[in-house]
């Protein structure tokens, strides 16, 4: 198996740190971006004895066959029943079997390891351990109990994940920063001593590694209530199940496919089997074919459904969370989300089954240009995201390829909707149909007057504060634009003219002294504010940005416009000043 640069470059950091002892390493490589060739790479090379874990008892036959188009001989710890329909899989989708008893690599779930007996002595000859969807992986769970059985002093762990974070904010790391890693055995909640990033989602699709998207974002009323959320942090299903039902989500569904996306390929995202099982019978009535998969389902029959999928028989598969990890369909053309989730870990593995490509063939592949040439050629040369959770406009989840900041420490593993510059969507609501007769629905920056789909330019209901325009003070009425500038503080002011003012509002001239001290803190704080604001500012214009876009980005960044920052004391204006700077450092 040929590895892509990126790939190489990764597999070349991971043996790097385990040279330098750091024993279990965690990738992070976005859905699609190819994660088995660098998991088999490093399996091919390793000389020792290596177990390959699935988190459910069911992505065994998965994993197994992954390895199997690796070219990779491989053993199985799963029932007998298991392990012949295994063989018969791999015989009839490559030619030959690749399960062969006593191997020295062998697959396994960590279930079947957790309650395993009698492996002790071939776990204690383990020197490599792989998981992938490796954000499930606590010390304190199954997975903590499972990789116990890995005694081998020399052993090495493998975690490969597209989100290496969590709902629950729980840590993937052994140790919390400013832990040395001492004599302790670890005091965090995971068990990765180094993380390796791979390159970001928006350059595979530009690279043509990723197909780009569209998205439409519908009304909906699909919402869940304000509520204390589950363990993991998320949702509890129970709510998801409620906020389905008082919606009208079974139907939108397929009349938004239909007007969208008919007659292509599709994955429904839903969050409980009963919606499921209603959507699936509203596309059938609609006419589309379609197919229900849960966590239940069988494989065979899973397997069965999948290559209806691809051979177009069936145009929707409507799933139940099974499908949003570790399942590789390019055939999917669009994805309807209505799975409501606060976890960007759960969205993105979603949208991430969606920006597989397909190529077209009689193209280099091995040139960016002829992989775009490619995909452009497809039968998908984009994919299309329709949002039934209001995701794309929501901060804490957002676009798939929405710059995010991965790491092992509990909590920071996140989007970078913490970032000021992260700006959030609003949906086009133009209410004339477009050529194509359909609504426009599309998300778009807020910084933005206009929606650069169709130019439709939403009138502010009020221009009398920044509020109503985004902070846009070109909108503002100018009275009360006036109102805001009259409240900026000078910071050139003399003591003769600053004494003479105050005295003017009827201050006692025992106090002049205070309050020159307090002016000239106010002042020395708003010179280093407005220098702050100067270097953020000046960073957008030198990306071409137009006054507008920088002052709605400010107020939407920060929360305040830039007149109103121009009139803030000391205290708020020290603070203001180090967030930006911290904004402008980190990029």
């Amino acid at each position: 198996m040929i590895l892509r640069p990126y790939q190489s470059d990764i597999t070349s950091e991971v043996r790097l740190w385990w040279e330098l002892g750091h024993k279990v390493v965690c990738v992070q490589l976005s859905t699609g971006g190819g994660k088995t060739p660098i998991l088999s790479d490093l399996i091919n090379n390793h000389g020792g004895f290596v177990c390959a874990i699935a988190h459910r008892d069911r992505l065994v036959e998965q994993i197994s066959l992954t390895l199997a188009k690796a070219g990779i001989r491989h053993d199985l710890i799963c029932s007998d029943r298991s392990k012949k329909l295994i063989a018969k899989k791999h015989v009839r989708k490559l030619g030959q079997c690749f399960y062969v008893p006593g191997a020295r690599c062998r697959v396994a779930s960590i279930d079947t390891l957790v309650r395993a007996k009698g492996i002790d002595k071939w776990a204690a000859q383990v020197t490599l351990w792989v998981v992938d969807e490796a954000h499930h992986l606590l010390r304190a769970n199954k997975w903590g109990r499972g990789l116990e059985h890995f005694t081998h002093p020399q052993c090495h762990g493998l975690m490969l994940t597209a989100t290496p974070g969590r709902p629950d904010r729980k840590g993937l790391g052994r140790h919390r920063k400013g832990c040395n890693g001492g004599p302790c055995e670890g005091c965090g909640d995971g068990l990765a001593d180094a993380l390796v990033i791979g390159p970001p989602m928006r350059w595979l699709i530009d690279e043509g590694y990723l197909c780009d998207y569209d998205v439409v974002c519908p009304p909906t009323d699909l919402v869940a209530a304000e509520a204390p959320r589950g363990s993991d942090g998320d949702l509890t299903r129970d709510q998801v199940r409620e906020a389905e039902r008082a919606s009208h989500i079974v139907g939108d569904i397929p009349s938004h496919y239909l007007e969208w996306a008919k007659g292509l390929s599709g994955v429904t995202f839903v969050g409980s089997i009963e919606t499921a099982t209603d959507v699936v019978r509203s596309f059938r009535e609609r006419g589309v074919p379609a197919e229900l998969i849960t966590g239940d389902t069988d494989p065979t029959v899973r397997d069965h459904i999948f290559e209806k999928a691809e051979s177009g028989e069936i145009l929707q598969i409507v799933a139940v969370d099974v499908i949003s990890e570790g399942v590789d369909i390019p055939a999917l053309q669009v994805g309807s989300f209505g799975r409501l989730t606060c976890s960007h870990i759960v969205w993105l593995q979603q949208l991430g089954r969606l920006l597989r490509p397909i190529y077209a063939p009689g193209f280099d592949l091995a040139t960016r240009m002829g992989r775009l040439a490619a995909i452009a050629a497809s039968k998908k040369p984009k994919a299309l995201l329709i949002d039934h959770i209001g995701g794309f406009c929501n901060p804490s989840l957002g676009p798939p390829d929405k710059p995010r900041v991965w790491s092992l420490e509990p909590g920071e593993s996140r989007q970078a909707a913490a970032d000021p510059d992260d700006i959030p969507n609003r949906v086009c609501l133009n209410p004339d149909p477009l050529p194509s007769g359909r609504r426009c629905f599309a998300p778009y920056p807020r910084t933005m007057r206009k929606c650069p789909k169709c130019g439709w330019h939403p009138e502010p209901a009020s221009r009398a504060a920044p509020e109503h325009v985004d902070g846009d003070l070109q909108l503002m009425d100018p009275d009360a634009l006036a109102i805001l500038q009259g409240r900026v503080i000078p910071t050139d002011m003399d003591r003769t003219t600053h004494d003479a003012q105050q005295l003017a509002k009827g201050a006692r001239p025992e106090w002049l002294g205070r309050h020159w001290r307090n002016y000239e803190a106010t002042s020395t704080a708003q010179l280093a504010l407005r220098d702050a604001m100067d270097r953020w500012a000046g960073r957008l214009h030198a990306e071409g940005r137009a006054d507008y876009e920088i002052q709605r980005a400010f107020y939407l960044g920060y929360g305040v416009d830039v007149v109103s920052a121009q009139s803030l004391g000391a205290a708020d204006a020290t603070a203001l000043k180090l967030r930006i700077d911290g904004s402008v450092n980190g990029r």
